[in-house]
């Protein structure tokens, strides 16, 4: 699946994985963060640049907690993108359709 959310002339694609990747532990974390570290010219390894002093006060990434600006933002992006009548012909498009569904708050 390939979807799109156009803003003020740009472009931003979510791309659906499959088979859904497997989530990072921290293990993994620390190993990929030594490896770019060690990596020579410096490089990152999947996105991680390499160490920092959080590892010495959390365990990264399974102690972040996605905060509420972030989340808000990529939400808003995804209602538009499914609820917004220009997609209608789009295969995402939930606007019309029946949901059944159910909110769960902490």
């Amino acid at each position: 699946m390939n979807a799109g959310y156009k803003k003020k002339g740009s472009l931003t694609r979510y791309y659906l994985y499959e088979p859904f990747p497997e989530l990072r532990t921290n293990t993994l974390f620390s190993r990929q963060a030594e490896a770019a570290d060690n990596s020579n010219p410096k490089q990152s390894v999947e996105g991680i640049k390499g160490t920092n002093h959080l590892n010495k006060f959390c365990a990264l990434p399974s102690d972040i907690v996605i905060d509420y600006m972030h989340l808000l933002g990529f939400v808003n992006q995804l209602f538009n993108l499914y609820f917004d009548s220009k997609n209608h012909k789009k295969d995402y498009y939930l606007g019309k359709k029946k949901l059944n569904f159910s909110l769960c708050f902490i």
